[in-house]
């Protein structure tokens, strides 16, 4: 056990230095599993002995979930609190991290699992709340503090400017900001904790900033876009508007009109609630879906709907407007016929958008209506190329279209078309959209083009490493295509009797099932979504190996041995891959 619990003490050591540096939490899985591996015998015991072994393996991984919270809240005081460096300091009955060494503090949260693992010494959260009346200090987190200090976070990260490096913590912040302003005024209902008069004052001057003009949210659109705040959430952040011993000092003008108003929405939300419906309906600049959800909630804090919020006159109504909400309808699934309506009266109006085109192309295909969905893809590629279209296309916007172009083309049969549409997307400068243009064009080929110019173009793709790394990503991408047994199938016909075209082949699938190598940062960074799509990639991709092996052995060798085709991979280490695939 010893050994394998030094190896998960590095491990945890390294991961908590490498979150206090990022800021988040990740990695910790790995931890769990050397836990499991440390404390699971290799050899006979009794039951005596079982159950220590399974006492220590529940107490580490109970450990374990209580560090990691730990190192979460260490990692957000390292990165963001300026405090001079100095072991934690303990006040009272609670265990304070501020801003740490991070190899101290990794070493510290170690130690604290250490102490898991001994007798007597458990998160018993019972026990710990009878321990507040005695002599004895607690190991615990101040939760009103707590909620005072991530309150605190988000109105500091709110007056500065949109950083790329900090949208997800800031993303977060903005998101749960009611929620922990709430847990503020209900901590001290109960006498869990108290504000000061100037912390209250300090929080009302942040949330007159927010709200009186446009300004914060406009610059922080990115990160208000994602999320949306509940009815209650909203009305828990008005009733720190209401008391007058946050709202001392404040501009008179603008608490008038926030008595003033009948509803949230007129009141301290008026701006928000401005941005979200202008960039939804008139300036594109809100993102579809999360608009949606905004204003569902908005017109929710409404008990009934007023008569005027439904009452626009015509002229109102126009093209921008039918478009955005098409594109609404779509994204929550609405009925086909209800889309379609209203991309209609969208063209139907005045200077119309190639995106109205576009929407009724995608949902015509939606529909098995293929021929008319080409048909509004082409205009809205037509429109887009046009000078002066309206919102100006981006690079990614036209190879877009094209891939639709090919989809559609191939779904209809016209291969032909399609591998134009597609070849025009493969040098892309969005590597993504590229190799769906590659992988769409070989797709397309395969199904018209003679043999001879398939090996043609096999023979120019693998003719540099750099085709050969684009042939690689695009075996991957086949390996998850629908239409993966026609293509390798097709592409090992073509190849059928040209030895050294097949070993090229099957050099690409050995290079493409290859395990990652081991970085540092390899398993924090890779979600387990991601680490199972590769997973089920290399499986998909291992057997087309076995297929090309059994099947082509003849060609492969010349004769009868296969394991010859390792040397002309040029990666005679391989063993256990190479085994796989051609023994």
């Amino acid at each position: 056990m010893s050994e394998m619990w030094t190896e998960a003490e590095k491990a945890f050591e390294s991961i908590c230095h490498q979150s206090l540096q990022r800021g988040d939490v990740k990695g910790f899985d790995d931890v769990q599993r050397m836990i499991e591996e440390a404390t699971t015998p290799s050899y006979s015991i009794d039951a005596e002995q079982k159950d220590k072994w399974e006492k220590a393996k529940s107490v580490g991984l109970e450990s374990l979930k209580y560090l990691t919270m730990l190192v979460g809240a260490a990692s957000l005081a390292a990165s963001t609190i300026p405090i001079p460096e100095s072991v934690a300091n303990i006040t009272g009955h609670a265990l304070y991290i501020n801003n740490v060494d991070q190899e101290l503090c990794a070493h510290f949260l170690w130690d604290l699992a250490h102490k898991a693992i001994r007798e007597k010494f458990n998160f018993n959260f019972d026990a710990a709340s009878a321990l507040h009346g005695s002599s004895q200090a607690v190991i615990a987190v101040d939760e009103f503090e707590a909620n005072h200090t991530i309150v605190k976070l988000t109105f500091k990260y709110l007056e500065k400017g949109h950083i790329k490096q900090t949208k997800d913590i800031v993303r977060y912040l903005v998101c749960w900001l009611p929620f922990h302003l709430d847990r503020l005024r209900c901590l001290e209902d109960k006498d869990m904790g108290m504000l000061t008069p100037n912390e209250k004052l300090d929080i009302g001057r942040n949330l007159y900033k927010l709200f009186k003009d446009d300004q914060v949210i406009r610059r922080h659109r990115a990160n208000f876009e994602p999320v949306w705040w509940e009815v209650e959430e909203m009305e828990n952040v008005q009733k720190w508007l209401t008391d007058s011993a946050v709202l001392r000092r404040l501009d008179k003008t603008w608490l008038d009109e926030v008595y003033a108003a009948t509803r949230p929405t007129r009141g301290f939300l008026k701006e928000l609630v401005k941005i979200v419906v202008e960039g939804f309906l008139r300036e594109r600049e809100w993102e579809v879906a999360s608009a949606y959800y905004w204003i569902e909630k908005f017109l929710s804090l409404h008990k009934q709907l007023v008569p005027e919020l439904l009452r626009l006159q015509d002229t109102e109504l126009n093209s921008l407007w039918y478009e955005r909400l098409a594109e609404a309808a779509a994204t929550q699934s609405s009925k086909a016929d209800t889309v379609l309506l209203f991309y209609q009266r969208a063209i139907e109006k005045e200077n119309p958008s190639w995106l109205c085109h576009r929407g009724l192309g995608i949902t015509h295909f939606g529909q098995n209506q293929t021929q008319k969905a080409i048909k509004h893809i082409e205009l809205a590629l037509k429109e887009a190329e046009e000078e002066g279209a309206t919102p100006k296309p981006a690079a990614k916007d036209i190879d877009g279209l094209h891939l639709l172009l090919g989809q559609y083309n191939y779904s209809a049969g016209d291969v032909e078309t399609a591998a134009t549409h597609y070849s025009a997307v493969r040098k892309s400068e969005d590597p993504a959209r590229a190799k769906e243009g590659q992988l769409g064009y070989l797709k397309a080929v395969l199904k018209f083009q003679d043999a001879e110019g398939m090996r043609d173009l096999l023979k120019t793709t693998l003719a540099t490493e750099d085709g050969k790394g684009r042939m690689v990503n695009i075996l991957k991408m086949i390996a998850r295509d629908a239409d993966h047994d026609f293509l390798i199938s097709k592409m090992f016909t073509v190849v059928k009797g040209h030895l050294d075209l097949l070993k090229g082949i099957v050099c690409i699938m050995e290079t493409a099932t290859a395990m990652p190598a081991p970085t540092e940062d390899r398993i924090a960074e890779m979600s387990e979504d991601d680490r199972f799509a590769g997973d089920e990639t290399r499986g998909v991709l291992l057997c087309d190996r076995g297929f090309a092996a059994y099947m082509y052995k003849e060609s492969l060798s010349g004769t009868e041995a296969v394991g010859d085709e390792r040397a002309g991979c040029g990666s005679p280490s391989t063993g256990r891959a190479a085994t796989c695939s051609l023994n």
